[in-house]
């Protein structure tokens, strides 16, 4: 429940919104020291006024310590209204002579 109310601040409030995330925008974990450019003292000082980058806020559901097929779930059972429509795949079909059923015996 606590996750809905969090994607819900987030703005994803239909199961489009949900299944158009990609995993790392829904689970990645937000990064906590910030990014450094450069580690020489002597060098210019880090800009500290600039915002944070979209890659340092982490993923909508960052804070809930999801793993990296949980999110796939989520994001695929999502996405299952996509694919009601679609017919399943058809099976393949036997073989229909003699010789097409030994040609396929000897294949395998």
């Amino acid at each position: 429940e606590a996750m809905l109310v969090t994607l819900g601040k987030a703005g994803l409030k239909t199961l489009d919104d949900v299944a158009d995330l990609a995993t790392d925008e829904l689970i990645a974990k937000k990064r906590e020291a910030p990014r450094r450019r450069n580690n020489n003292p002597d060098g210019p000082p880090m800009r500290r006024d600039r915002p944070q980058r979209e890659q340092d806020k982490g993923g909508v559901l960052g804070e809930y310590g999801l793993t990296e097929e949980q999110g796939n779930e989520i994001i695929m059972a999502a996405r299952a209204h996509w694919f009601e429509d679609e017919e399943p795949a058809p099976a393949k079909a036997a073989p229909t002579t003699e010789q097409e059923a030994a040609d396929a015996d000897s294949e395998q």
